[in-house]
């Protein structure tokens, strides 16, 4: 078991919603409570892609990638 701690400015102090490794194991993407959604590289412990507009304030919103990796 390997554990990594990434450090983000704009994920500081914000509650996850939801985590999901991509199949390669290379890529994970982090859905924050702010309505944030950040795609990071694991090899370089960056942020590699970042979504916005999934704003949704009544409902809990959860995001995945699919088995094929898209």
């Amino acid at each position: 078991t390997k554990f990594m701690e990434i450090k983000d400015p704009e994920l500081r102090d914000t509650p996850i919603n939801f985590i999901s490794m991509h199949p390669s194991g290379r890529r994970l993407l982090v859905h924050g409570r702010n309505n944030s959604i950040f795609m990071f590289d694991l090899r370089v412990q960056r942020v590699m892609q970042k979504y916005f507009g999934a704003e949704n304030l009544k409902e809990k919103i959860c995001s995945t990638i699919t088995p094929c990796g898209s």
